[in-house]
């Protein structure tokens, strides 16, 4: 568990984290990592002061596809509507999760996989996180 605290991120997070922030978009992590290990993570890559907030569902005892796993983006975010989300997920399985949840989803398809069998597919797919910028921008 000790290697989250020195993972690399991927060569464009830093500037996209950067650039939605410039935006005066807040953005958030929610994992079903706990909180010390995030917030780890989120120090060993030096995103927190790019980040409004981090969100563990360790406390909820469930895991994400639950519905009451993404309401705790709503609990924190109150002045937000479920469909003002932009819920980014390089994992197929979050992405439809978040979607059925009522997010706008962007899966981050960094291996070209297939979409999950089960729909909907996410509004929006990209290569790298830089499709971010471009979802953000309709």
């Amino acid at each position: 568990m000790g290697q989250y605290a020195r993972l690399t991120p991927h060569t464009e997070n830093r500037g996209v984290l950067e650039a939605l922030k410039a935006r005066g978009l807040p953005c958030a992590i929610l994992s079903n990592g706990n909180s010390e290990m995030l917030a780890s993570a989120v120090e060993g890559a030096g995103f927190a002061p790019l980040l409004d907030a981090v969100i563990s569902i360790e406390n909820l005892r469930q895991y994400k596809i639950m519905p009451i796993t993404y309401g705790l983006v709503l609990q924190r975010f109150a002045d937000v509507q479920a469909n003002e989300v932009l819920f980014v997920s390089s994992n197929a399985w979050d992405a439809l999760g978040a979607t059925w949840f009522g997010f706008q989803a962007l899966w981050v398809n960094r291996q070209g996989m297939p979409q999950e069998t089960l729909g909907p597919a996410p509004r929006y797919t990209g290569r790298d996180l830089r499709a971010v910028l471009d979802a953000c921008r309709i």
